[in-house]
């Protein structure tokens, strides 16, 4: 009796095993692409590293119109089938060859602050347990730019800033933060822009 058991709770295990095992999640991470000076606009791509196969994203943000928020370019995709990288990615090609490279600041320290504005339990799915979400603002500051954002961070209060850049022939300046942005299977990663002004 006591053998037929435990092979019929091996049998149950394994299979709740394999599915735990298996991620649809992944973090989402910036990279800039380069500064249209005719057009003032920054533009970059947001990868999604998690098992959906999509395309990158476009963005830009237009300095010649405020406030400075981030616009996705929803006619980058069109007339292009879902998973055709080849073609995308060289339109991607063409389009950074149009542009001015970012100019890495490196020369003043860049100082993250954050003030939580709420925090709050996060159900995921009825059966997992809660976690914590952080609404927050948070502050960059390197001499005499500052850029302020407010975000949403899962489970933890941790911001990292991965890029700085400073804009050619412009005022401004553009970073990239990484938070705890996507909730799921222990949380991922997830990039956000910011304007830095002087």
């Amino acid at each position: 009796m006591r053998m037929k058991f435990s092979w019929i709770w091996v049998f149950i295990l394994l299979p709740s095993a394999d599915f735990a095992l298996t991620t649809v999640g992944g973090p989402q991470e910036i990279r800039f692409l380069g500064y249209n000076e005719q057009e003032r606009k920054v533009y970059w791509l947001t990868y999604f590293w998690d098992a959906s196969g999509r395309l990158p994203k476009l963005s830009y943000i237009d300095f010649s119109a405020e406030p400075f928020e981030p616009v996705v370019d929803t006619s980058w995709n069109k007339e292009l089938e879902p998973y055709d990288r080849a073609t995308f990615f060289n339109r991607v090609k063409l389009l950074k060859s149009q542009l001015l490279p970012l100019n890495e600041d490196m020369s003043d320290s860049l100082v993250v602050t954050a003030r939580i504005i709420e925090m709050s339990d996060y159900v995921i799915a009825n059966d997992l347990p809660p976690v914590k979400r952080f609404e927050m603002v948070i502050m960059l500051r390197s001499g005499r730019h500052t850029g302020t954002r407010r975000i949403t961070s899962y489970i933890n209060k941790r911001i990292g800033v991965s890029q700085w850049y400073r804009i050619p022939n412009e005022p401004y300046g553009i970073a990239t933060f990484s938070c705890t942005g996507i909730p799921w299977e222990g949380g991922y990663l997830k990039d956000s822009v910011v304007v830095l002004e002087p």
